[in-house]
């Protein structure tokens, strides 16, 4: 049913959007750039450029990655109360005293890239009030359920290009408890400068219930 198939097409990531936008590729069919492989999408592309980009200097950073690296982390949130709706994090990580980037503690990570303008209203009005969309995705996978791992990013959609880069960093991700943490720590690229920007975002129980 066409129920059945929009319960197929929800992720975390969209959970924010406007229903009638999630519903309109099944009931009028993919745009253009819709019907394109991952590989294929410049968008898609551009954004793990820069994801690939921030984790890299993080590395540097002396900050210690559960997943993110080599592997994938995947969660599931409950929606209406039977209902899964499955995500993939961009990485869990830890961070000690040494980092001068980070705050200290272990943290969900989320890493946004985005224009000068978009960046600039994010450090004026932050997530939940100028991206909710994005705060709800975060609360989303803040609130899921550990589902397990991919292992080396043969995530379906990945591209070839960045599972070559991801493979060649040399790095161990340390062992994972399986568990998701309390907050999230969403860095924010300025694509124009390179500039970062680091927000915590703490889980809103309440919030991802609504």
């Amino acid at each position: 049913t066409l129920t059945d198939k929009y319960i197929e097409e929800l992720r975390c990531s969209g959970l924010g959007y406007c229903p009638k936008r999630l519903a309109a590729p099944i009931l009028q069919g993919p745009q253009e750039e819709d019907q394109k492989d991952a590989v294929d999408n410049p968008r898609f592309r551009d954004g793990h450029w820069h994801e690939y980009d921030v984790k890299t200097r993080l590395l540097k950073d002396n900050v210690r990655f559960e997943s993110g690296i080599k592997t994938v982390t995947k969660v599931n949130f409950h929606l209406a109360g039977n209902i899964f709706v499955p995500g993939h994090l961009d990485g869990i990580i830890q961070v000690d005293g040494t980092s001068k980037q980070l705050p200290q503690g272990r943290w969900l990570l989320e890493v946004k890239s985005m224009n000068e303008g978009t960046f600039w209203k994010l450090l004026k009005q932050g997530y939940q009030e100028g991206f909710p969309s994005y705060y709800d995705q975060i609360q989303a996978y803040l609130n899921s359920e550990y589902a397990g791992y991919v292992d080396e990013w043969t995530l379906g959609g990945q591209t070839d290009d960045m599972s070559v880069l991801y493979s060649s960093v040399e790095y161990n991700e340390i062992a994972n408890v399986n568990t998701i943490p309390e907050i999230g720590l969403v860095i924010a690229k300025n694509k124009g400068s390179g500039q970062l920007k680091v927000l915590p975002v703490p889980s809103d129980e309440g919030y991802a219930d609504g």
